[in-house]
């Protein structure tokens, strides 16, 4: 499935950036108070902390969750050739990552308002979506045309993510494994754009 020629992850994977990024700023701009890395990123969708924002940012992980299931769908333009081992593990990570993205969208769901709930499908999310970024890291590194930095970059972001749901005493690590995810979404999706591209 195309979209004006770009494959699906990197089409959906750029939706997924304007989605979640777009929406948590206007959340952000309507909260009361000083906000910052030593707040939750869920703050913002807390009816009593953020009565003006707090639809926003519940939005925000429930429309991104949706486009980000579509980002690891897409990553079947991965499966071609005859690199069974690689094409096995973008085909666990791809379950992964649809896992996660549901729930990633129960995190909006089920706001910070309704903290058990919110909390179990948070850390299920974090636990999902960066196994589903380490297995990506690790098919890649079978690629010549992907640096071998990027299978780094996406072990190091799992590290960060996994501490930030398992300890959930650093709310700043909660922001660094967002932003990490980000960037492994972004990263993705360009490198699939390539790929298809040039055909490899």
């Amino acid at each position: 499935m195309n979209l004006k020629g770009l494959p699906l992850s990197s089409w959906s994977g750029a939706l997924v950036l304007v989605l979640y990024l777009g929406l948590v700023m206007v959340s952000y701009s309507a909260y009361p108070s000083s906000f910052g890395p030593g707040n939750w990123l869920s703050d913002l969708g807390d009816k009593s902390l953020n009565p003006d924002g707090a639809v926003y940012y519940r939005l925000a992980p429930i429309l991104a969750g949706l486009a980000l299931m579509l980002f690891f769908v897409g990553l079947k333009d991965w499966h071609g050739g005859k690199r069974s081992k690689p094409r096995i593990l973008m085909s666990i990570a791809q379950s992964f990552g649809v896992l996660g993205s549901f729930a990633l969208i129960m995190t909006g769901w089920f706001s910070k308002d309704n903290p058990v709930p919110h909390l179990r499908w948070s850390i299920a999310g974090s636990y999902m979506c960066f196994g589903a970024v380490v297995l990506v890291g690790i098919a890649l590194l079978c690629y010549t045309s992907v640096p071998k930095l990027f299978s780094i970059f996406c072990f190091l972001s799992a590290a960060v993510a996994i501490t930030s749901a398992t300890y959930r005493k650093a709310p700043w690590l909660e922001w660094l494994a967002v932003f990490m995810l980000m960037i492994f979404v972004a990263s993705v999706s360009y490198l699939t754009h390539r790929h298809v591209n040039q055909g490899q």
